[in-house]
């Protein structure tokens, strides 16, 4: 394995590891810190089942759209994002031809870092919120006090 293949291959796990951050951290909000947006108690707040994150992102978007206007520009960005994750995921090989060269390696890599900056982003956005959700709640004070720089530092800005 050379060092192009070996660059997209690590790129290609961290695009696909930062989707799926995304997507578990879009599924908490929509169902906790969204749905229950005004619950002063965690005795209000709906458990979450098993597979709170099982439905798709759009499913999720037409779920959030229940709690909050959803701005034409967000659905736009994540609508975007989810076809890319998809594109990398399912289509590359029929779109652009599976790499077996230096210049597919990059191209491939290319794709995969711009997919996990832009994953991290909103994934940073949607940790803080929901930590910031958290804050609200007595029973999480003790955690929050002593690990929110670090939940905070784990979800990078960029890749």
């Amino acid at each position: 394995m050379n060092k192009a293949q070996f660059q997209s291959d690590a790129s290609i796990g961290l695009a696909v590891m930062a989707c799926q951050a995304l997507e578990m951290l879009f599924a908490l909000c929509v169902r906790l810190a969204f749905k229950h947006h005004s619950a002063a108690a965690l005795s209000e707040i709906t458990p979450l089942e098993k597979n709170f994150s099982k439905p798709s992102m759009k499913t999720l978007l037409a779920e959030l759209r229940r709690y909050i206007d959803v701005s034409a520009e967000f659905e736009t960005k994540l609508n975007e994002l989810i076809d890319r994750r998809h594109t990398l995921i399912h289509r590359w090989g029929i779109e652009h031809g599976l790499p077996n060269d230096n210049a597919g390696y990059q191209k491939i890599t290319t794709f995969s870092n711009n997919l996990a900056k832009d994953a991290n982003g909103l994934s940073n956005v949607l940790h803080k919120y929901i930590v910031q959700w958290m804050k609200k709640f007595q029973e999480f004070q003790e955690d929050l006090a002593e690990n929110e720089s670090i939940w905070l530092s784990l979800v990078p800005d960029e890749l």
